[in-house]
Order: C-alpha cells, then structure tokens, then sequence
C-alpha cells in the first residue's frame, strides 16, 4: 500500500506527464502567438512541480561527487575513489587520514593523489607546466618516491592540516601554513583549494609534512617538493 507521500507523488507526476502530452499536442498546430500562451499556460498550472522539479535539480548538483572533470588518463580506482572527497577542509581531512590509517598502503595512497599532465597544465603556470610533469616523473615519482610511494612512520596516525587556496597562500603564508608559498606564486594559478598536512604521533610535535595538495580538475591531487623541482628545471626560487 502506498504512503501518503507516494500518492502525492504519484499524482503530481501524472499531472505534468498529461500536462507535457497536452502542450506537444497543442505546439503542433499552434500558431506562434498561440504557442507563447500555451506554453505559458502550461508552466502557471505546473508552477509548483516546476519548482520543485529545479529543487531537486539544484541539490543533485550541490550533492553529486566531484568526478565530472577528471582527465580520462586517471586510473579508473583513483577516478573512482575521487568523488568521496570534496575540495574542503573536510574532504581533504577525511582523504589525508586514509594515509594516516594504521597499514594503510602507502603506494595505493600515491597512485590517488598522483597528478597527471592535465593537473599540471591546470595548476601551473604555460611555461613551466610540461617541464615540471617530466621532472616530477623523474625526480618525484620515479626517484625519490619510487617503489613505496608518499610514505611516513608507522606510528604517524594523527592528522593535522591547514586549509585554504592558492589565491591566498601566493600572498604569504597565512593561517598557521608553514610553507609560504608567495616564493613560487609566480608558478603557481589562482582559484585552486590547497593544503598542506603533517603526520605525527599524537601528542608530538613534528611528524612527516607534506604541502601542495591541491583540489585540481576534479579530485586532490599533490606535487610534493616543488621547490626541489622547480630549482631542477632551472628556475630560481
């Protein structure tokens, strides 16, 4: 037996799907003026399934997962898994302690934080961004984090992140950031939601740090060791 609301729903649906059948029948013959009032007719009977209709439209939107703009070169698991993780404060947290997860994979971690070509011709300033994804690919992903991926020590399970974006953080460090990232702002583009984390055993100071994790082309992505990096391909920073 169907629930009060069921039935409500049911009937609004039925209105508008005869509602929709009678304006096509309507359109078909109408002249134009006759099919401005038709349409108008249409839209004032079926105002309030309209409205709730765009409602619900709005809130999908607002609620979906943030996968639509992930380049295709994504593995399909880290395209996947990207969508629980919202460019905020939050989300970033919620995706750092899955590194900080007592055995957590170290190299599954890396693979979905790992940006690729399209994340640095976005994050990146025209005239660095190809240099950079080829030494990040020699320097970074095949040299200095080879084999293990990001990685801290076993007993760094605690969490502690700022949040903010690069808009900001190109100014000068700000909001408990240590990292200032005003020295490589002139690499680096607006807009784009940025972190840095350290992880360490609770109720310690220092642990292992981390910065440039930044939300880009749909998903938190991280260039670790910029300024290394950067120095490599003979900028001065």
């Amino acid at each position: 037996m169907k629930t009060k609301q069921e039935a409500i729903i049911d009937q609004a649906k039925d209105s508008l799907i005869k509602g929709i059948d009678w304006l096509a029948d309507t359109l078909k013959t109408a002249t134009q003026p006759e099919k401005i009032e038709a349409a108008k007719a249409f839209v004032k009977k079926h105002k309030n399934i309209l409205v709730g209709l765009a409602a619900v439209l709005v809130l999908y939107v607002a609620c979906s997962d943030h996968s639509d703009a992930i380049p295709n070169d994504v593995p399909a698991e880290s395209a996947r898994m990207a969508g629980k993780y919202a460019p905020t404060e939050e989300g970033a947290r919620e995706l750092v302690k899955v590194f900080a997860a007592p055995g957590a994979d170290f190299w599954e971690f890396t693979e979905l934080v790992k940006p690729v070509k399209a994340d640095f011709e976005a994050y990146f300033t025209k005239d660095v961004a190809d240099k950079l994804y080829e030494a990040y690919e020699t320097e970074i992903w095949n040299g200095k984090y080879a084999g293990q991926g990001l990685h801290r020590q076993p007993a760094q399970n605690y969490v502690v992140l700022h949040f903010s974006n690069t808009t900001t953080q190109k100014k000068g460090k700000s909001g408990g950031f240590r990292s200032d990232l005003s020295q490589v702002a002139p690499y680096i583009n607006n807009g784009f939601p940025y972190c840095e984390f350290e992880l360490v055993v609770q109720g310690k100071r220092k642990g292992t740090f981390y910065n440039n994790l930044a939300y880009v082309n749909g998903r938190w992505v991280i260039f670790p060791g910029l300024w290394g990096v950067l120095r490599k391909i003979g900028e001065e920073v």
